[in-house]
Formats: C-alpha cells, structure tokens, sequence
C-alpha cells in the first residue's frame, strides 16, 4: 500500500526522533508508532498534511509535547464500575466548574477581553470489558491562554477540593485527585492533537461539543454550542494549530504580582562534586550507577519520564494523613521526594495540599529549602515504597502491578536486555539484591530474612517462570485483540499495513512472542542478568546486614528489642541471620512438655540460685546487639561440670547468632591492621561467641580481649571481598571462656579486671555421686542441649526473662561471683607474689638498709625466671612499689628489705 503525503514528510531523516530524547515534538501513541521532531518553519505544511490524512484515511494516534509555556488545559477522567452508555456530568456541572476555574485563573494572568473556553467529549463512554469500567471525561483547552505549569497546578490544588460540588452524585470509581488528571498540567507530557485518539481499538477521538464565553469583568460565562456538522469541520489546520498546546514563551499571558511569585525558572540542581545524574527508569542513582562518583563534575540532571513521575506521584499520594498533618513527617517526606528527584516538585505541592491549612508559598517555600542528595545515607525511592505500603499495602500493590504492565510494554517496543531487566527489576527489587558486582553476590528475601543466593540463581530461574508469564499475558491479550477486529484485507498477501489496527495488533503479539521465546534461551537471560546486576546492585547491603542491633529473626518472624514485640521480617530491615527457630509469643515457656527436665538441667549444671539467676539473666541479654556491660566471662570449673552442655544449648538455640572463635585469637600476637582476619570476619553480627580450653594454659592478650569485650568498632581485611576491600562493623558479640584451667592474665590494670567475670561450675557430673557437689550423669542430655525441642524452650524462658528484666541494661554480677573474680584476680597478681616471696617490711627497730632501683630490678629478673613470668614488665613492679613505699628518694628505700 502506499504510504500517504502525511507519513512521506514525517519520515524524512531529519524528522525521526528518540522519544524521551528531549528534542521529540509529536508522538505516536498506537499504530504506526514513531516519534518526530518537526520545525516551527515546517508546522503548516505539517498541519495541512495533517488534516488531508484525517479526512481521507479517519483518526490517528498523534499527541504533541508540551513546552514551558502552553496553552492552559483540562482533563478530566470519569470512570464508572460496569457498563455506563451515556455521560453522566452536565452541561451546567462543567460551567460552574469552569466559572471557579477562571476566577482562579484571573488571580495569576491578566485576562482581558472574552475569553474562549473550548470543552471536548467523546461521542459516548468506552467500555473496557477486561476491567469491567466505562471511561467517560472532559477536555479542556483554552487557546488564548497560554502560561506554565506552576499556575495551572496551583489553579488545580485549589479547585480539586471541591470537585464533589462541582459535579454531586456522579457515583465515580476514583477518587477527585485521580478524576483531575494532574500529568498534562506537568507541560511534559503529550496531549492528543484535534482528530486523533487513543490507540484502543474502541477508542473515540475528543470533539468540540461547545464553547464557554467567560466575561473576566463580571465573571459570567456564555455558552455557544455546537452543531454535528461543524465539529466535522473542526479538524482543520487552523483549529488544529488554535487546539495545539506548544507555544513560544514570547506568547506567554502577562502575569499578575501574584502569579509572578508562583512561576520561576527550572534551576538546575547541585549536590557535591557537580551536578546530579538519575537514571530516567529503574532503580534511584545510587552508588555504582554510572555518573554517581568518578565522573565528570559536569554530568548533567535528566528530566524524569512522565512514567516515573505517575509512579512517584501514585505513591506519594498513598500516604497516610498523618503524613501530611504531622510537620516532621511532612517535612520528611518532602526531603524523600526531592531525594528522588527535583522534579518532583508538582508531587510535593499535591501531597502538601491534602492537609485543610494547606499554604502554597510555605510549601513552595520548603521545596526550595530542601537539599538533594543523590548518594550516601538518605530518604529516597525505597523510603517512599516503605511508606507506602506500610500505609495502604493494597493499594501499594495495585500501583506496583500497573507499572509493572507499563514496563513490559515499554520494553516490547525495543526488546533489549536492559529494557527488560527493568521489569524484572520492577517485579522483583523488593526481594533480591546484587551486594556486590564484580563477585555477582545476591541475595534473596525469603520468609522473614534475607538468604544467599548462588550468583542470583533464585532470580535467573524467575526470568523462564514469572518473567515469562508477564510477556505470555500480553501476547494473549493482543492475540484476543486481533481475534475481535474486523479481517482487514491484508493477513492473506502476507502485507503489513502501519495504518491498520488488526496489522499493529498482530505485529505487537509476534513482539512478545519473540520475547517470551528469548526468555527460554539461555544467553538472553545471561545477559538480562548482567543487567540486573547493575539494577539490583546495593553496595551499602553488605555493610547494613546484620547491623540492626535491636533485631533477632527466628523462621516465622523477627524479635525487636525496641518495642519488646515479634512481627513479620521487613527486606528492609537487614536480616539474614537466623536462630532457626519457632517462636510463638503468645505461648509462656512453663508451658512446654520438656521445660521441667531443662530447669533441672540449669538447677545442677549451677545451683547457687544468685548465680544461676544472673548468669541466665546475662544469657538473654544475647537478644540485643548492645552491649553495655562489656563483660568477658570465663566458665570454669572442674571436668565433667556441664558448661561445655551448657554452651551448646546457647548454641543450638542461638543457631547463626552464635559461633566458635579459636582461643589463639586472644593469646597471639595482635595482626596488623592489613592482614586478613576471617576469624573477626566472621563474627559481624554475631551475639554469642564460645572459645574452647587449649591443651595447656595460656595467657590472654589482654588489649584484644579489653577491645572484643567492649563492642568497639573493628576493622579488618575480608579475603571474600578481596585482598584491598577493608571492612568496618561494630561488634555484637558476648564473648566466653570455657575452660578447666583458668588462663593467665598478666595485667593488672582496671581495664582488664572490670571486665573479666568468672562463673564457677562446681557441680561434677559422674556415674556414682557421692559427694555433695556430685550428679548423677544423664548422657541422654547430650542429645537434647542440641535439640529443637529444648533450643526453642530455652530461647522462650531467655526472652521472658529480657522483657522482665527490661533489658538487664544494668545488669551487675552478684557478690558471689565478685568473689571468686576477685581470687582470680589475686592468683594472676604475679608481682603482688613477687613482693610477698622478695620484698620484706623492716620494723623500726631493724638495722636500715637502703635498697635502691638497681637491686630491686636484679632481684625480679631473678624472681621472673624461677616463676616463669617473663612477660611482667618491670615498670609495672616499680610502679607498685611506688604506691606501696612512696616515690624513690635520693640514695634509696629505706622502709623494707629485699630477702
């Protein structure tokens, strides 16, 4: 078929252009599609051509972008539940609409001499059988009229509070924010040209059905109807030019002072290091997107799509009142919006004017104020979701699915890997993440927590199942389509036809055919998963896992400290570790078949009841990541005691919250700062760490035990995230001990003994007790300290004594246990053993002997290497001597003796 005069000049090289390019002047919204840039100089041949192809050929689907400045319009959707065969709204429902709308205007534009006011409706309201709604609505344009967009949002905030008493008892389906479309006051957006429609095959073109004369001196309104024949004659270039919404700004309407302090200029926006970068779809910038760091200081703010905008846009509006009513939340939003982006203004000011004291100035005013971070930690995208679907999860999800529908869409029109890595993205981004891009490393959220999943395998095999079925669904859907239209001549000689909606439909159900056939092969999807490592990708993720000290996840939900309550586990909240375990709060621990046995246990394995109290008490404290006691504790006793049964219990209850640290990690050397360190790795996150008695005593590196022991922030080489990555997290853990021999401690300094508790186990455990400390031995208790059954017992009783202790914040270890701290204090006081067996105190009727520095350094070098204590430095010894016998005066000590 030949192609019209029309397509002949939109086809020229220098008309095609990229939609979203920037430069693009008119779209193509169905068949043939396409988007154009065409000149000023070019516009009435375009418009003639134009019209010539209306009259001959029927309506098109061309929309043209609009400018800066516009002429003002209006758009209202109405849409009914079920079939509805005529308009409902009146006539005089659209004049006191319009009488209000005028009066506003005339606030902002000086409006001299009558104006028109054209009004547009389709023939009847188009059903759409699949949603089960009818579509009905309004156009209006006011071609004399031309300004920005902030006058006319301004004009909409004031107006759409009252919609209801504009048009009462319409019965609509959304709600008056929806009803008044928001997007085309935006000046971005398309508007349908004068004799074109929606791509819907049902779909009906907009028509002039009459003319309001509004009077600016008296405000009244004349209504000029319009006949049958002359809406035919409509569609012509004049009309369509008057129709256009494109203007130069040298044809803006002068403004009033008032409308002067509402319109500004679209500054771009700085943040540090240059100018800001966002992606026009997916994911928010963040660290890792291209122009996020590393770039030029020039790199330039992108406009965000009109899709962007309504998905942002949606779910700002989800929010809950409180939002808006209460001013730190109101003020957080907007610092979450102009996060995400600038333009996002418009949302902002339709967010803020839900509240009844609403002030456009104070809210333009706080827009402005408000900075824009486009990296580090901030309130952005995933904030605005949160929010959202803590508010109204129902109608979050609705959202999520239509933009999904849109991305998929979107994406058919290239088929591109990235294109459809974004809906996987869309689909998906609240339940994986690509921690790190060079090592592929992803996650899953699963039930409450977050899980590792091998190079994202978990997603990869999505992109075969549920990717797939999003693309199947749509080529059934243009498969029906097809099916429902006329046969139009051209399916037998195998031509396509750009003008032919049957043609476009069936060329739209091959597309994604061609998809969902790629989506089953192999190295499409290899590449759709390199894009989605880009997408996906969080580099804060690792650093946050793990870190919510307040946070304990069992299998069916999470322990918060916080508010001392188990709720579902949040993606956000960061957790992947797992006592692998049941908790059911409603259940008290007493209540247990095998709670009687394992009170027992805890009865022999600690039977003084000040002790077992506080060590138990101690044992909870497990439940939070802070850590104010800072103790470390060191269990001993005798062989055979329990402690070690004792500890697996805590193990097996704490499950990935617990591990194993090697004891030579506190008796060697301290590594450098450099060298690796999977032991301390390791232990990011942990709450519980258990070390086991070496073959023989050792000594403690008292410096790394004070550091472990009092939570202080660590930073090591991680080997995983490769040799020059250094990793920074603050410990957790409660670090213990258990020992038959007691290690030696070499210091004897504040630090050291303020944090070292010592718990004694005295009870033995054998065949045939005798003695009173003695029990008889139960071996089947080695099989239930590791047992699901006693761990989900014990993490009961552990949890009801935090809540009723509050937290044991202050928790203080009892006389008894100071005790016997403080004998293992005394017994690892070498140089107090030094000066008992050395040092004697001459008695005033002694003969005076002076001793000076010299004989007192021999005599400990001596002592030192007949009691093996080499490590004692000798300032420390003279230091003690000093606090002992004053500070040494000239000639020597004359108070004591060295024997």
């Amino acid at each position: 078929m030949a192609q019209s005069t029309f397509f002949q000049f939109l086809d020229k090289p220098e008309r095609k252009a990229e939609k979203g390019s920037g430069d693009d002047t008119h779209n193509f919204m169905g068949p043939p599609h396409g988007s154009y840039r065409v000149d000023s100089t070019d516009m009435p041949e375009f418009y003639k051509l134009y019209c010539d192809h209306i009259h001959k050929n029927g309506p098109l689907t061309l929309t043209e972008k609009g400018t800066k400045i516009g002429a003002m319009r209006v758009d209202l959707d109405f849409i009914y539940n079920g079939v509805q065969e005529t308009h409902k709204h009146t006539q005089e429902q659209v004049v006191a609409f319009m009488k209000d709308y005028m009066s506003e205007a005339k606030r902002y534009l000086k409006i001299e001499g009558v104006t028109e006011v054209f009004v547009l409706e389709k023939d009847q309201p188009t059903f759409e059988k699949i949603k089960n709604r009818s579509k009905s609505g309004i156009h209006i344009v006011i071609p004399s009229l031309k300004t920005n967009r902030y006058i006319e949002e301004t004009i909409r905030r004031a107006l759409v509070q009252n919609m209801e008493s504009y048009f009462p008892k319409l019965g609509l389906a959304d709600d008056w924010k929806k009803v008044y479309d928001p997007s085309p006051l935006t000046h971005t957006s398309n508007w349908t040209l004068l004799g074109s429609k929606k791509k819907d095959p049902n779909a009906q073109c907009y028509e002039v059905r009459y003319i309001l004369n509004y009077d600016p001196a008296d405000g009244e309104v004349e209504v000029e109807t319009v006949d049958r024949y002359d809406i035919m004659r409509m569609v012509t270039p004049e009309m369509v030019r008057k129709f256009s919404i494109r203007a130069d700004p040298s044809e803006e309407t002068p403004l009033t002072e008032e409308g002067k302090s509402l319109s500004r200029e679209d500054d771009e926006t700085r943040i540090s290091g240059g100018k800001a970068m966002v992606p026009t779809r997916g994911r928010p910038l963040t660290r890792g997107d291209p122009g996020s760091r590393g770039s030029s200081p020039m790199r330039m703010l992108q406009p965000l799509s009109e899709m962007l905008k309504k998905y942002y846009y949606a779910h700002a509006m989800n929010l809950n009142h409180m939002r808006w009513e209460d001013y730190d939340k109101w003020i957080a939003v907007g610092h979450c919006l102009k996060n995400i982006h600038p333009d996002l203004e418009s949302t902002w000011l339709e967010f803020s004017s839900q509240f009844k004291n609403y002030n456009e100035r104070e809210s333009i005013s706080k827009w402005n104020s408000f900075g824009f971070r486009n990296d580090g930690a901030r309130a952005g995208v995933d904030t605005l979701r949160k929010w959202s679907r803590e508010d109204n999860p129902g109608r979050y999800e609705d959202i999520e699915k239509t933009n999904i529908v849109k991305l998929v869409e979107e994406s058919a029109k290239t088929g591109t890997e990235h294109d459809v890595a974004l809906v996987v993205y869309s689909m998906f981004r609240d339940d994986f993440v690509c921690a790190r891009f060079s090592a592929s490393a992803w996650y899953r959220f699963l039930g409450h927590t977050w899980k590792e999943t091998d190079k994202g395998v978990s997603l990869y095999v999505r992109l075969s199942d549920a990717v797939w079925r999003k693309y199947r669904e749509q080529e059934i859907e243009y498969g029906k389509s097809s099916l429902d239209m006329p046969d139009c001549g051209h399916g037998g000689k195998k031509e396509f036809d750009a003008n032919c909606a049957k043609c476009n439909a069936e060329k739209m159900k091959a597309t994604f055919l061609t998809i969902c056939l790629k989506l089953k092969t192999t190295k499409f999807k290899e590449n759709v998963m390199k894009e989605c490592r880009e997408l996906f990708l969080n580099e804060e993720f690792a650093e946050k896992l793990d870190e919510n000290k307040n946070l304990m996840a069992f299998r069916n939900g999470v322990f918060d400290v916080a508010t001392m309550t188990f709720r579902d586990g949040k993606p956000e909240d960061c957790v992947s570790f797992c006592t692998n375990l049941d908790y059911d709060p409603d259940r008290p621990y007493y209540s247990y078949d095998c709670w009687d046995e394992l009170n027992q246990f805890l009865h022999d394995v600690l039977p003084d009841h000040e002790v077992r109290t506080y060590f138990l008490s101690y044992l909870s404290t497990v439940l939070s990541g802070f850590n104010e006691a800072q103790k470390f504790h060191i269990l001993t006793g005798s062989g055979s005691n329990g402690k070690s049964m004792l500890m697996n219990l805590m193990s097996t209850a704490l499950g990935d919250y617990c591990c194993k640290a090697p004891i030579s990690l506190l008796t060697q050397a301290r590594n450098k700062s450099s060298a690796a360190a999977p032991e301390l790795v390791r232990m990011k996150g942990r709450r519980f760490v258990t070390m086991q008695e070496p073959d023989e005593q050792v000594s403690i590196n008292t410096g790394l035990m004070k550091e472990l022991a009092s939570s202080e922030k660590i930073t090591c080489r991680d080997l995983y995230q490769g040799s020059k990555q250094m990793i920074d997290f603050d410990l957790q853990a409660r670090f213990n001990f258990a020992c038959n021999e007691k290690p030696k401690i070499t210091t004897q300094d504040g630090g050291t003994w303020r944090r070292l508790v010592v718990i004694d186990f005295p009870t033995k455990f054998v065949h045939d007790p005798k003695m009173p400390h003695e029990k008889r031995i139960d071996e089947s208790f080695v099989q239930k300290v590791v047992s699901p059954e006693w761990a989900t017992v014990f993490m009961t009783y552990l949890i009801h004594l935090f809540k009723e202790g509050h937290g044991f914040r202050k928790l203080t270890p009892p006389e008894k246990v100071m005790v016997y701290t403080s004998e293992y204090k005394d017994d690892n006081d070498l140089i107090a053993k030094f000066m008992t067996d050395r040092i004697q105190i001459v008695e005033e009727t002694d003969e005076t002997m002076v001793v000076n520095k010299n004989d007192v350094s021999i005599a400990f070098q001596e002592w030192k290497r007949n009691n093996e204590a080499g490590r004692i430095a000798a300032g420390e010894m003279f230091k003690r001597l000093e606090a002992r016998f004053g500070k040494l005066p000239k000639g020597g000590w004359t108070g004591f003796r060295i024997v």
